[in-house]
C-alpha cells in the first residue's frame, strides 16, 4: 500500500492566501444565481427548523439564567451592513417565526407592533402596524431578541441574541447558516442591496 504525501511550504501557502485575497466577493444577486455545492433533489427542511434550533439554542442559555416568565419582545433581523438599519422579508420572518416557537417554549412574548386600538375598514379589521411610533423599551419588555444576517455564498449566516434593554448586555446567542436552497424553496425574498 503506497501512501502519498504532498508537503506544502510557507511561501505556497502564502501565495495561496493572496491570490484567494485578490479575488473579488460576488454581488447578492450573482450568490443567489450561483449554484451550490449540493441541492438535494427533494427536501422537507424548512426556515421554521432552523429557527427551531436556535430557539432551543437560546432558551437553553436562558434558563441558565432567567425564568420564563420574563417579557420577551421580538425585533426585525437586520443585515449586517454599516447602518444595522436595512431589514427584509426574511429578516420579518425570522421574528415572527422567532415569536412563535418562543412563545411554545412557554416565554411571555410581547408584540411590539401591536396597535393600542384596532383598526376597521371596508377591505378588513387591523390590530397591527409598523408605522413610526416612540420607541420599545424596558417597560414593555425586559429583553429583546433580534440578531443579524450576513449574506454569503451558500446561504444567510443568521446571528440571533437576546439582550437587555436596560444594561445593554447580551444574554443569549444562537449562530446558524441557512441555505439558499431552503429560502427558495419557500420563495422567501431577499433584499438585493
Amino acid at each position: 500500500m503506497s501512501q502519498s504525501v504532498v508537503v506544502m511550504n510557507e511561501q505556497s501557502m502564502a501565495i495561496d492566501e493572496m491570490t484567494a485575497q485578490m479575488q473579488p466577493e460576488p454581488e447578492l444577486e450573482e450568490m443567489q444565481q450561483t449554484k451550490p455545492d449540493y441541492v438535494p433533489m427533494n427536501h422537507f427542511v424548512k426556515l421554521d427548523n432552523y429557527v427551531e434550533q436556535m430557539a432551543i439554542e437560546l432558551s437553553d442559555l436562558l434558563s441558565e439564567t432567567k425564568n420564563m416568565s420574563t417579557e420577551l419582545a421580538v425585533a426585525s433581523f437586520v443585515r449586517l451592513d454599516g447602518t444595522l438599519q436595512t431589514s427584509d422579508q426574511l429578516g420579518n420572518q425570522l421574528a415572527e417565526t422567532f415569536m412563535h416557537q418562543l412563545h411554545r417554549f412557554g416565554y411571555q412574548v410581547v408584540d411590539t407592533k401591536l396597535m393600542d386600538n384596532g383598526h376597521i375598514s371596508r377591505t378588513g379589521d387591523y390590530v397591527f402596524s409598523r408605522k413610526s411610533k416612540t420607541k420599545f423599551n424596558s417597560d414593555d419588555a425586559e429583553y429583546v431578541l433580534s440578531g443579524t444576517m450576513l449574506y454569503r455564498e451558500k446561504g444567510v449566516l443568521v446571528n440571533a441574541r437576546v439582550m437587555s434593554l436596560e444594561s445593554k448586555k447580551v444574554i443569549a446567542t444562537s449562530s446558524k447558516m441557512i441555505p439558499w436552497y431552503v429560502l427558495r424553496s419557500e420563495n422567501i425574498l431577499v433584499s438585493s442591496r
